[in-house]
């Protein structure tokens, strides 16, 4: 696929306008995550009941989240599901870290999200820039 050549550093980037739906008093929790998946059409996060866009992951950022996966699931011990791109329920913010070790017990065919004290590691990969 070829992107074509760069902008200018003095051409404006355009883009088109992404629909975010307002928040409710006090904000968005993670109850709300299956709606909001549903409206938002693009990756994100709550941040203290904010809708957080995150960037699109690059190919070394996923590169290294398969290796960190399948390296942890060989050593898991049986009661510790290793998960990815899962989130943390703490209420008003719920971050996705890259990487978790969660409790079997707490993983269902539908989970969206774990209560933290059901996550016993979790790997965020930090991409340059």
């Amino acid at each position: 696929m070829t992107t074509g050549s760069a902008l200018p550093p003095e051409e404006p980037v355009r883009g088109q306008m992404v629909l975010l739906p307002t928040p409710p008093p006090g904000g968005f929790t993670a109850g709300d995550l299956p709606r909001l998946i549903e409206a938002v059409d693009a990756c994100f996060e709550l941040l203290d009941g904010e809708v957080l866009l995150v960037a699109s992951a690059t190919h070394w950022h996923d590169e290294v989240v398969d290796v960190l996966k399948h390296a942890l699931r060989q050593i898991a011990p049986q009661p510790v599901v290793i998960a990815t791109e899962k989130g943390i329920d703490l209420g008003r913010t719920v971050p996705e870290p890259d990487v978790l070790a969660v409790s079997r017990a707490a993983v269902k065919s539908d989970s969206l999200l774990f209560q933290p004290g059901d996550v016993h590691l979790a790997i965020e990969v930090v991409s340059p820039g």
